[in-house]
């Protein structure tokens, strides 16, 4: 579950985006976007795009991905953890979690 605070911050990297508080996502975005906020690491994975980003003393893992033929848009941001979540709650939890996606998806 997602706090306001934390949406408030989501929406924040892709203020420009379609933004939905009900899943967590930011629709009619283009797959060269980027993230407001200082890209600490990044790596793609098929038609998805997975930043670790800093912003306002946060850190957050997003995806952007492909959006479906027929929606309307081209991609979609999806917020997957941040550092205002109570589990990773500490930039060392966020940046190992990262890290492990990026080892397991990006050899794919």
């Amino acid at each position: 579950m997602y706090t306001f605070d934390e949406y408030v911050f989501f929406c924040s990297l892709f203020p420009h985006g379609n933004h939905n508080n009900k899943d967590m996502r930011i629709s009619h975005v283009k797959m060269e976007d980027k993230p407001e906020g200082e890209i600490l690491d990044s790596f793609e994975e098929g038609d998805r795009i997975f930043y670790l980003v800093e912003k306002d003393g946060h850190i957050a893992i997003i995806r952007v991905c492909e959006a479906m033929e027929g929606s309307g848009y081209e991609a979609f941001v999806v917020l997957h953890d941040s550092t205002m979540n109570w589990y990773f709650n500490n930039e060392n939890g966020i940046r190992e979690k990262f890290k492990s996606w990026k080892n397991a998806l990006a050899r794919k």
